[in-house]
């Protein structure tokens, strides 16, 4: 049997590809909309040392670096672009974003941020934020993000997402997406 996640985004970019359309893989302007900047939704959630972040939306909003994932493959790609970040751009806010898909699986929570607590590196716990949204699907949508297994990177200036790619880093993707938001 096939995944939720899997159909509603591998197979929706390969559909997508048969179209000729385009599919957000390497990084860029905003790329999966149409290199418009739009609003980051705003996070709030509490980090693994156990403060609460908030990551603001709208004009409000600061300048730093969200890495979002959804599933253990997704956390380990945002692990490559944290660390790749923070070893060439150590003054730029980077947070690892682990997003809760509400459900059952609330019941697993304390389990996940335990395990969580121990993979990530102690220097990065205060800005590795847990986060169970009110609506798992309209933060999708508003994120662009089709498909749950892979990572997200998001750019984010004064609340607005400049930047965005998805995947694991390549060459030069660092430097431009700092470029875009600094």
């Amino acid at each position: 049997m096939i995944s939720k996640s899997l159909a509603d985004g591998t197979f929706h970019m390969l559909k997508e590809l048969k179209r000729g359309g385009k599919v957000m893989g390497r990084g860029g302007r905003a790329e999966g909309r149409g290199g418009e900047a739009f609003d980051w939704p705003g996070i709030k959630g509490t980090a693994l040392d156990g403060k609460e972040v908030d990551l603001a939306q709208g004009e409000g909003g600061g300048t730093f670096i969200a890495c979002v994932s959804f599933k253990q493959f997704g956390y380990n790609v945002c692990l490559s672009w944290v660390e790749a970040i923070r070893s060439s751009q150590p003054e730029v806010p980077v947070y690892n974003v682990v997003v809760g898909e509400g459900g059952i699986m609330r019941l697993f929570q304390p389990m996940l941020r335990s395990a969580l607590t121990k993979a990530t590196p102690p220097d990065m716990r205060g800005r590795t934020v847990m986060y169970d949204p009110p609506d798992v699907r309209e933060m999708r949508e508003g994120l662009g993000i089709e498909n749950t297994l892979t990572g997200y990177v998001y750019g984010v200036k004064n609340g607005q997402v400049r930047w965005m790619g998805a995947g694991e880093v390549e060459e030069g993707e660092v430097e431009e997406l700092v470029n875009e938001i600094m």
